[in-house]
């Protein structure tokens, strides 16, 4: 005889009801964010590391809006095809202006210098001008 409250295990097909996106929050909360061209990380950084590009993560993480989460990703995706470019650091910079305006307060935009991309070179000389 079997105890009526003993685990079976169950078999065969069942369904989970989908209870929307489930985002588990970093351990510490994010205190700054700068953004960098990387193909693999994603644009949206931390001093702990890649944050990712999933916007219902890093709405829940920082609190970025569609519209500049948009933006961003559409610089990261201009700013792979010409790494150099001078107009991508230029648009980097606004960016950053906007994230430092949209973001909570305790959330610092940081401008790492390890971020930054060099000068081009001139195509003439090869020198950085």
């Amino acid at each position: 005889m079997t105890d009526e409250t003993e685990d079976r295990g169950a078999t065969g097909w069942f369904s989970v009801s989908s209870l929307g996106p489930q985002h588990d929050l970093p351990d510490d909360p994010v205190r700054d964010v700068d953004i960098r061209v990387d193909e693999y990380g994603g644009p949206f950084w931390s001093s702990d590391g890649a944050l990712g590009d999933d916007f219902e993560e890093l709405r829940a993480w920082i609190g970025i809006s569609r519209a500049l989460y948009a933006d961003v990703m559409a610089w990261h995706d201009a700013a792979q095809a010409a790494p150099v470019a001078t107009a991508t650091q230029r648009a980097r910079q606004k960016l950053l202006r906007r994230l430092a305006a949209e973001l909570p307060p305790e959330i610092e935009v940081t401008d790492s210098p390890r971020n930054r991309q060099p000068p081009p070179a001139s195509p003439r000389t090869g020198v950085v001008e």
